[in-house]
């Protein structure tokens, strides 16, 4: 796991989304070997390709979900502590 600065682990938003990425890692990799190992232009080569192709981009889409889960939970903890520091 990754440290933050104040010596926190990072704490992915959605365990889901990060398991889904992993997977998808693994996806995109074994395209990549499929893609070395097949002759260019063969069927095998081109649906290696899709394959991978579309592994990164549902990846992208998630970590942008997991981004914005991230800003809207930033967000609901502040509401929360606005009270806290105006009543002070």
């Amino acid at each position: 796991m990754e440290d933050n600065s104040n010596g926190t682990e990072h704490q992915p938003t959605c365990l889901l989304a990060h398991s889904l990425l992993n997977k998808l890692s693994v996806i995109v990799g074994f395209c990549q070997l499929l893609e070395e190992e097949a002759r260019s232009g063969t069927a095998l080569a081109r649906r290696a390709g899709m394959i991978h192709d579309m592994a990164k981009d549902m990846g992208e889409e998630i970590v942008t979900h997991q981004c914005r889960l991230s800003e809207a939970d930033r967000s609901r903890e502040l509401q929360k502590l606005k009270p806290d520091v105006l009543a002070n």
